[in-house]
């Protein structure tokens, strides 16, 4: 081949390998953020029901509330309310006040003492399957815990407002669908609201995750049965209180993809995405969306590179006919 006709063929085999390079590492480079791991989305956090990007919830009072309240955007990362280092010292490192928080600054809007958290609707005393979406899996232990009868959620919420012992306490649960699932009876006698607060402690990293997850506990058992331990029966409804004005909907099953843990109802077309899932390109066809820039691309640089070598041949015969 001509030396000529080769470096042409080499600036059309270098543009077309930096720009598949740019495409991929447009598609890849924005994966999820480093220290995100996962929140209890059944029942709801406050962390994942307050994301910015949750179009169910973002906009109530609460939420709205605990972003002013929360700096930097905290918010965005609603599965990173970690702590490095705990050991089980947990009430050494969280401070009453700041549990659902976790004791972190950058997290201080989800403290804040209010009646109007969205909240899931439980029946106490009821079999509860509760989901935990893992954007990032680790082996660990989950214990949940519950605030004693008389809570006032006008008050801040301290150590001494749980319940003494964690009504569920499990180890490594199945991974299903990207969440962690696990079966736990709801406390009996429960009425009104609620929080669950639920702690996951790493084995793979030294860290410790802290939850709060509002609930309210409305007519009777929905599973009644004589057997103190978890069993086969009717779950507890997986439906959310209503925004003012709004239907109370039911909640559809989410996909494998990474999903805000908001309500859609059911039946509905519409997805609403977290914003580990928008910059993580994990959305359906999004993929192939890529692929398909970056042959599109790739096709482009390769008819320039012929347009270019055939000008050089043009050329060239042009000098030798003159």
């Amino acid at each position: 081949m001509n030396e000529g006709v080769r470096v042409y063929w080499r600036r059309g085999a270098a543009a077309t390998a930096v720009c598949g390079t740019v495409v991929i590492l447009s598609s890849v480079a924005p994966v999820a953020p480093a220290h995100a791991h996962g929140a209890p989305w059944n029942p709801i956090s406050r962390a994942a029901a307050c994301a910015p990007d949750n179009e169910r919830y973002s906009d109530s009072p609460a939420c709205v509330a605990a972003q002013n309240a929360s700096p930097g955007g905290a918010l965005d990362a609603w599965d990173n309310l970690r702590r490095k280092g705990v050991d089980g010292n947990h009430r050494s490192v969280v401070p009453d006040g700041e549990l659902c928080g976790a004791g972190l600054d950058a997290y201080r809007g989800l403290n804040l003492p209010r009646s109007d958290w969205p909240a899931t609707l439980v029946h106490e005393g009821a079999d509860h399957t509760f989901k935990f979406l893992a954007t990032v899996p680790h082996k660990g232990r989950f214990t949940v815990y519950i605030t004693k009868d008389g809570y006032d959620p006008s008050q801040p919420l301290r150590w001494s407002d749980l319940e003494a012992e964690p009504f569920v306490d499990v180890t490594d649960p199945e991974l299903i669908e990207s969440s962690y699932q696990f079966t736990g009876r709801l406390p009996a006698g429960k009425k009104g609201r609620h929080v669950i607060f639920t702690i996951w402690e790493n084995t793979t990293l030294p860290d410790t995750y802290y939850f709060c997850s509002d609930v309210l506990f409305w007519g009777g058992r929905a599973n009644p049965s004589k057997s103190p331990a978890p069993t086969s029966g009717t779950k507890t409804k997986e439906i959310e209180v209503g925004l003012p004005g709004r239907p109370v909907p039911t909640r559809s099953t989410p996909k494998a993809t990474r999903t805000v843990p908001a309500v859609v109802p059911s039946g509905s077309s519409e997805k609403v995405l977290s914003p580990v899932a928008k910059a993580a390109g994990l959305v359906p066809g999004t993929e192939q969306g890529g692929l398909a820039l970056v042959l599109a691309c790739t096709i482009a640089v390769l008819a320039a590179s012929v347009v270019i070598v055939l000008s050089f041949f043009i050329r060239r015969q042009g000098r030798r006919s003159s």
